[in-house]
């Protein structure tokens, strides 16, 4: 398999393997926020399971509704929404898509059917090649001059790791026996305690990072797996909303729960008693232009982006987004959100632009 000479890839990862990348500047200044006109064909970007992913010039990347004609879709800001990649099993499609990543000229996804790494010219859809991961991960995002970086589960605890695109092996970047890792996540053999709070990873300008969601920890790595730093915010438990319980209802409804008014009942109760993250993996963190990293989540009805020079907080930032979906990117100097539509059935995208 030759991805790594493929267009998109081989601009991503460099010369090497491992290879390190330039690391921005990091600023403490807040940013602002300017929103950008998105077309509003969103026939592409499903309500509760649609992910996204964005580009550098703030081209979008998502994965459609189930049953749509194409698992993968694009917004770009001059022509709107293109249809790219189909759903299905021969060469050049893929099954159960997840986007890892937009590049200038194409783009890049997993393929939970097949576990695939796959990518395609960004100009015309044209199928690029793909290859099959060489041992167990769930990816979360392509980073600049490394890899996929993603996390697998260990009999106690989750760990994060790398896919080499280009081979597709893939290595952990640490151990459960880490002990900043086991201050952060007790370990456990439940895998009921870790399916319910899955380890986040994410991107700072000098490694990888994994988070608790929960207890808003994160810890910072460099690519040797030598720990840089620690951050986080100390909060109150986070609960949900009454908006964001009957959102949370409405989607029971719709799934094979719906069919069981027992089950519902006792579903609203949880929901309504239960925390929830301040933060998930389905926002992996990530930084700006400036190396800024955004932590964006919910508070209640509330939206967020919080901002950290490394371990230093400098504030947040409250998000227009209505219903927000849990899935945000941040790429360079745009800011991607998928926030409800007026029915509660589907996803927005939000698109803004980040000054300063």
């Amino acid at each position: 398999m030759r991805l790594l000479r493929l267009a998109g890839i081989s601009l991503l990862l460099g010369a090497c393997w491992g290879g390190e990348p330039s690391r921005p500047a990091v600023t403490d200044a807040m940013p602002r926020l300017v929103p950008v006109d998105v077309a509003d064909d969103l026939e592409a970007v499903g309500g509760t399971t649609a992910a996204l992913k964005l580009g550098p010039q703030g081209v979008a990347l998502v994965r459609g509704v189930p049953g749509a004609p194409r698992a993968l879709s694009v917004h770009r800001l001059d022509t709107g929404w293109q249809y790219l990649v189909a759903e299905g099993d021969a060469p050049g499609e893929l099954r159960m898509a997840m986007p890892l990543a937009v590049t200038d000229s194409s783009i890049v996804a997993w393929g939970l059917g097949a576990l695939q790494v796959a990518e395609w010219s960004l100009t015309d859809g044209r199928w690029l090649g793909s290859v099959t991961a060489k041992g167990s991960i769930s990816p979360a995002l392509l980073v600049t001059g490394h890899g996929i970086v993603g996390t697998t589960e260990r009999r106690d605890g989750t760990i994060p790791v790398l896919l080499d695109p280009a081979t597709g092996k893939v290595r952990p970047l640490i151990t459960t026996l880490d002990s900043a890792y086991q201050r952060v996540f007790p370990r456990t053999t439940s895998y009921a305690l870790r399916f319910g709070n899955p380890a986040v990873v994410g991107e700072w300008p000098g490694g990888f990072l994994i988070g608790n969601g929960f207890s808003y920890q994160l810890l910072a790595y460099d690519w040797s797996g030598r720990l840089r730093y620690t951050f986080g915010r100390e909060l109150p438990v986070n609960r949900r909303s009454p908006a964001q319980v009957d959102q949370y209802m409405a989607d029971l409804r719709r799934s094979a729960i719906g069919r069981r008014p027992d089950r519902l009942a006792a579903a609203r109760e949880r929901a309504i008693r239960d925390s929830v993250r301040w933060f998930s993996h389905l926002s992996p963190p990530s930084h700006d232009a400036e190396g800024r990293v955004w932590i964006i989540g919910s508070a209640g009805d509330t939206t967020f982006a919080d901002l950290f020079a490394e371990a230093k907080y400098l504030g947040r930032l409250v998000l227009d987004c209505p219903g927000f979906r849990g899935r945000s990117a941040v790429n360079g100097r745009w800011l991607a959100l998928l926030c409800a539509t007026e029915d509660d059935r589907d996803g927005a995208l939000h698109l803004m632009q980040i000054e300063g």
